[in-house]
């Protein structure tokens, strides 16, 4: 067209199978991303980064954006807890067994679950408790030193019970006569 006249201009038409001309060869030529694609002969910009991730969508860390599992890195919540480490049912409240020599010692069963300070002069328990009800705190020794074994139960109110080398209570308490045929009944008290 070098001096613009239409009749010079020659029009051709042709039709391409593109699995005849290798077209369709087009892919990630990036040997680091997930998609890499050794066969391609042109990089067509659809490469994926590699990220490594957990995958189980049920797994606290979850990573969407995950192009390989790496799932022994999930991390699940613990058992009653959601991946915040709140109560699924109940309240967050956290025992505190504590032994004043610092060597350990001294048990506390509450709802089954018997926690135990193994060693040293301190452990913290969190635990989930409905504290619309009254519950047993059962206190146990576990050497021959129980004067020296305490306990603690609190939320972010404060500390909600406590004893030393002796069982108690936790939650809606009403203490009384639970007796029918006493004189000094006491329709509410769920402790005697």
């Amino acid at each position: 067209f070098p001096l613009g006249v239409g009749a010079d201009e020659v029009q051709i038409s042709a039709d391409f199978d593109s699995s005849d001309t290798g077209l369709n060869n087009c892919g990630c030529m990036d040997p680091s991303a997930f998609n890499f694609d050794e066969s391609v002969e042109y990089d067509d910009g659809s490469c994926i980064e590699i990220v490594l991730g957990c995958t189980d969508n049920t797994a606290c860390n979850f990573d969407s954006d995950a192009s390989l599992p790496n799932n022994s890195d999930c991390e699940y919540a613990a058992e009653g807890f959601d991946c915040d480490g709140i109560c699924l049912e109940g309240s967050n409240v956290t025992l505190t067994l504590s032994d004043s020599y610092g060597d350990g010692g001294g048990s506390v069963t509450i709802n089954g679950d018997t926690y135990v300070l193994e060693g040293g002069s301190s452990a913290d328990f969190v635990l989930c408790l409905d504290l619309s009800v009254c519950t047993d705190v059962t206190y146990a020794a576990t050497d021959s030193w129980d004067y020296e074994n305490s306990w603690s139960l609190s939320d972010d109110s404060g500390v909600l019970a406590s004893g030393g080398a002796e069982s108690g209570h936790v939650g809606d308490c009403t203490f009384g006569c639970m007796d029918a045929t006493a004189c000094n009944y006491d329709a509410d008290a769920n402790v005697e």
